[in-house]
């Protein structure tokens, strides 16, 4: 990605690159992560939301998914293992989403042993790690929180795909908010 100006793109390996930006959807977005799925979809998580393009990039539009909560997206994951995609989105002021049916159907995973913190807290970004399975009960997941005013907020893991989720213990707090996870938000991170 390109700050605030779009999308840098390659379509030959990586020798030569240019900037993708159509209809100036990404002009002042910062984009935290792009995903490609393996039928050509690309979703865009950006600082104006999460953007999907079904045509490899040459379109794009904001998620309108049933129960999608629009905001700030810092991180992304999704398990194309499983048909179809299940897609995991941290989202500011909301906590993570999972949207079924390749994003046909949102809903907020916030339950477990220790509840994932939403991020209408101090904990404003998030990154995301998937160990994808063949089942989505058994997919492996990690949200690593950053503190909007700088510092570690925390980490957890859910063994079944977002449905339950533990905080890890003994997270030593590693490095600034910029390293350990991605995104600005309203200019800060």
């Amino acid at each position: 990605c390109y700050p605030s100006l779009g999308i840098l793109e390659s379509t030959d390996g990586g020798a030569k690159w240019t900037m993708s930006n159509p209809t100036t959807v990404f002009t002042g977005a910062s984009v935290a992560d792009i995903v490609v799925e393996k039928g050509g979809d690309v979703l865009a998580a950006t600082s104006n939301g999460l953007y999907v393009s079904t045509d490899g990039g040459s379109h794009w539009a904001l998620e309108a998914g049933t129960g999608w909560r629009n905001g700030s997206v810092t991180g992304l994951v999704v398990n194309t293992t499983v048909t179809p995609p299940v897609v995991y989105a941290a989202v500011h002021k909301t906590g993570i989403e999972k949207g079924v049916t390749n994003g046909g159907s949102w809903s907020t995973l916030t339950t477990g042993t220790s509840a994932l913190p939403t991020t209408t807290t101090t904990d404003t970004t998030a990154a995301l790690g998937i160990g994808p399975t063949a089942s989505t009960s058994t997919t492996v997941l990690y949200a690593s929180f950053g503190k909007r005013t700088g510092g570690y907020g925390g980490m957890w893991k859910s063994a079944d795909g977002g449905a339950t989720w533990t905080k890890v213990t003994a997270v030593p707090d590693f490095t600034t908010p910029s390293y350990a996870y991605t995104g600005i938000v309203n200019g800060t991170t």
